[in-house]
C-alpha cells in the first residue's frame, strides 16, 4: 500500500454480460511448486477473467493435476496447483499466497494483511464459479504463505482453516 492511500488497491469484480470478471494485473514474480515443496520461478498460466477460456483451462489443470496457474490479486500472487502423480504428492489443491517482502521484514500483521487479500481473491473466484468450491471439497486444499524473491519462492508460513497465517 502506498502512503496516503486509504486502503490497498481494490480487487474489482467487473460485471459483464457473461458474469463477474476478475480484472487485475499480477505482481511480478511467478511461482511454480516443485515436488519437494519448494517453489521456483517459471512461466505460469495466468487467468485473466472468470468466466472465460483461460478459467476453463485452469479448472482442467486442477482436475488433471496439471501445471500451476495464477489468479490476479491486488498485492499478493495467488497460485493454485493440485499436487498428484509423484512420490509424496497428497492429491490436494495447493494455494500459494505470495509476498515480495524479505522474510525478516514480514511481521505477523503484514503477513495477515497479505493473506487476507489473497483469501479475498479466492472467495471472489469461488463466488464467480462454484466449481472451484466443489474442487476444494473434492480434493481438499492447503494454503501456504510464500516469499517470492523473483527467481523462485520459499514457504514462510501456513494458513489455517480460519484464515490465520502462522509464520514458520
Amino acid at each position: 500500500m502506498r502512503t496516503g492511500e486509504p486502503h490497498p488497491p481494490a480487487l474489482h469484480a467487473l460485471a459483464t454480460s457473461r458474469g463477474p470478471r476478475l480484472g487485475l494485473t499480477l505482481p511480478t514474480g511467478v511461482l511454480r511448486p516443485r515436488n519437494n515443496g519448494s517453489v521456483a520461478s517459471r512461466t505460469a498460466f495466468e487467468v485473466d477473467a472468470i468466466p472465460g477460456e483461460r478459467w476453463e483451462l485452469a479448472l482442467e489443470l486442477l482436475r488433471d493435476a496439471g501445471p500451476l496457474f495464477l489468479l490476479p490479486g491486488p498485492a499478493t500472487t495467488v497460485a493454485l496447483q493440485r499436487h498428484d502423480g509423484w512420490p509424496e504428492a497428497d492429491g490436494r489443491i495447493h494455494v500459494s499466497l505470495g509476498t515480495t517482502r524479505e522474510p525478516l521484514q514480514v511481521t505477523p500483521e503484514t503477513a495477515q494483511r497479505e493473506v487476507d487479500l489473497g483469501l479475498d481473491v479466492l472467495r471472489r473466484a469461488e463466488a464467480a464459479d462454484p466449481r472451484l468450491s466443489e474442487m476444494f471439497d473434492t480434493y481438499g486444499f492447503v494454503i501456504e504463505y510464500v516469499y517470492d524473491y523473483g527467481h523462485g519462492a520459499v514457504r514462510i508460513g501456513s494458513v489455517s482453516a480460519d484464515g490465520r497465517v502462522h509464520l514458520d
